[in-house]
This record gives structure tokens, sequence and C-alpha cells, in this order.
């Protein structure tokens, strides 16, 4: 990589005795800039001390800084500038982490510690008024472990700690990647079921995701401008990935866009809220619908894998399915094959059916004397 920007930085890539190095350069003009000059003169000057075997590792001490400081830092930092749609569930996330672990410094931080949060969040619920019970999904400990792990990635880099508690740890609340994707597909009849407790405008939300895949924020900050009925796409700028999406408009999509047109056609969102310039909110409404249907584990995103499945059963495409959801690669869409149930039957019975014929065609032979034997010592035993 050599010389390359982060921020408003210019960093030096190295490789040293088989590791790779990364330095960041000294801000110049009083501390607003560096200078690219200055990068690929450092950047020289440390090619030339390694082939000369001159280079020496020198251990930098890590600056002393708490994990609730750090975290302010990482989520201006690199939170909000990575991925915009996430940087608030991060921060939420590091809240939690930090009321165990906050007044610690970075650089004392050790596997252990995050083992005892992990076991004690384990350990979280909360008791509602009606009698109900609320446990910790052990995913959502999962998923604050993981921005961990990527927070320290940033501290290293940044000089602020030596190490990563959490690589190669087995500080996860759930052991299995398998379990962490749970995938709850309607049925047909479901589908019709929870429909019928949906409000008009609920209904026009609904459709849209069972017939877009759409993420539950990539359909509500959807703005008239992203939507282009003279090419019939869709385009989807702020995702998940950071990665656009230009969607194909099926014709029934189309007539939903359009006949929201002719009524709202002056909100900035498809889904705007009546009251303010944001989008809507159907939370109260999901659930109630939810509910009356009697689909208790039912979330929003499940109809985003139930487009996918459906899609994959009609087209047997899964790289299509991949090109509809957005994902970079098959390593996401693979799980929707286990759906194909009926496909992988049929061709099961394809093979049954030539023994099955097989068996049909030959005449029923006298068994001997010694097989008659045989079967009843079997028999006895």
């Amino acid at each position: 990589m050599g010389v390359y920007t982060r921020g408003n930085r210019y960093w030096i890539s190295y490789t040293a005795h088989g590791k790779r190095y990364r330095e960041k350069t000294e801000l110049i003009d009083n501390g607003t800039k560096t200078n690219r000059k200055l990068a690929e003169a450092i950047y020289s000057k440390k090619n030339v001390q390694i082939a000369e075997g001159k280079f020496l590792d020198k251990k930098i001490e890590p600056t002393s800084v708490t994990l609730e400081e750090y975290s302010n830092t990482y989520i201006e930092d690199y939170a909000k500038r990575k991925n915009p749609l996430t940087w608030d569930d991060k921060q939420r996330s590091l809240r939690l982490i930090c009321k165990s672990l906050g007044n610690k410094y970075l650089h004392h931080i050790v596997t252990k510690d995050i083992e005892n949060y992990v076991f004690e969040r384990l350990k979280s619920k909360k008791t509602f008024k009606d009698g109900r019970v609320w446990h910790i999904n052990p995913k959502s400990i999962n998923i604050e472990i993981g921005y961990l792990r990527h927070l320290f990635n940033c501290a290293i880099a940044d000089n602020k700690a030596t190490s990563n508690p959490v690589k190669g740890a087995d500080v996860w609340a759930i052991k299995d990647e398998s379990l962490l994707w749970r995938e709850r597909i309607l049925t047909e009849q479901e589908s019709k079921i929870f429909f019928s407790f949906c409000s008009e405008k609920l209904q026009d939300i609904i459709l849209l995701f069972l017939n877009t895949g759409f993420r539950k924020q990539e359909l509500l900050n959807l703005k008239w401008p992203d939507v282009n009925f003279d090419t019939n796409l869709i385009h989807i700028t702020k995702r998940k990935a950071n990665v656009p999406l230009h969607m194909p408009m099926s014709n029934f999509v189309r007539q939903i866009l359009l006949k929201r047109k002719a009524r709202h056609g002056e909100q900035v969102f498809v889904f705007q809220s009546s009251r303010k310039v944001k989008p809507f909110d159907f939370r109260k409404g999901f659930e109630t619908a939810r509910k009356l249907a009697g689909l208790k584990d039912l979330r929003v995103h499940d109809l985003r894998h139930t487009f996918a499945t459906d899609v994959l059963k009609k087209t047997k495409d899964i790289n299509l399915v991949r090109e509809l959801l957005g994902h970079k690669d098959l390593t996401m869409t693979i799980r929707y094959i286990k759906y194909l149930t009926s496909d992988k039957i049929a061709a099961l019975d394809q093979v049954s059916d030539k023994y099955l014929v097989t068996n049909l065609s030959q005449p029923n032979k006298p068994k001997s004397n010694k097989d008659s034997e045989f079967n009843t010592t079997q028999l006895s035993i």
C-alpha cells in the first residue's frame, strides 16, 4: 500500500521481519494537515533501513487513556465516518461496556475482563408490570463485543493500546456462528393474516418490504429523488455496507409508489411522518398487527428473509438473490439455500425412482432352503 490517507493524515505501511507496520505522519501547519512528500520521504527512509538491515522495531509505550475517553474519539473519528447509519448503535453498545470497564486504561484491559462482562450481560433481565420477563439476546452481546474489537484495532493504530484483548479470544456469548443468524420466513397464509391487521399506510410499507427486500432504514429513509420512474430503478445510497444499491422496480412496486406519489408527492420521504420532516415510525402499528396475527417471533427484518427465499424458490438463482439483497459476495446469501426443500426432495425422488423401477421389474424368486434357515435363525435371535 505504501502511502495512503486516513482522515486528515497521511499514513505509511511497510513490512519488516515478516511483520506489517503502519505509522501515521505528524501534522504540520499548526496541526491542521500532513504533507504527502513528507510521508513519502519517511516511507523511503524505512525501506532503506530495512534493505540495509538497520531497521529496529522500537516498542513505543501507549498513551494512557481510559476506555470511556477513547470511546468518544472512536465514535467521532471512526464510527460516524465509516458508517453513519450504525454509529448510534455502536455508541449505545459502548456505553453499556463503559459502565463495567470505562474507568480502565486500554492497555490494562485483558481478556478476562471481557469474559466477566459477557458473563454479567448474560444474566441481564427485566421484569415488566404484566409479569413478562425480558432476557438479553446473546446475539446482541456478540454484536457489542464485535464493536469493542474494532475499537481496540483503531486504538492500536492510534498508539493508545498495544494489543487487542478480543482478537483470538473465546469471549463470545454464542460460540457457534450458525446460531447467530435466525431467519423467520413468513408462509403465504401467515402473510395474508398479518396483512389483514395492518393499516393502509402500514400495508404499503409491508408490501414494499416483501417485494424489495430492503432493510428497515433503507426503506424508511427513501426519498422521492431516489425513485426514478423513467428507468424503473430505486437508488439506495446510504446502506449498511456503504455500497450503493440500484434496485429494479417490479410493476407491483411501481404502482404502490405511484399511488403514494399522487397523494403525498410534496413530502421529502416516501414514508414521512405527518407532523415532522422525518421518516414514519411504524413500530406501534407493526407490533399491534403482529400480536393480533399471533406471530410472536416476527421481526421487521424477517420480511427481508421472506423476500430472499421467495425469489430463490421462483428463480433457483442464488447469485440473483445476492444482487437484489446488495450482498458483496455469496457468504451471507448462501444460507438461503436450505429453504429449497421441495427441490431437494424432488432430486432424491428421481434417484429413488431408478431403484424402485428396478425392484418392481424383477420377478419374485423362490427362496432357497438355506435362505429360509438363515432368516429363521435371525428371527429367533
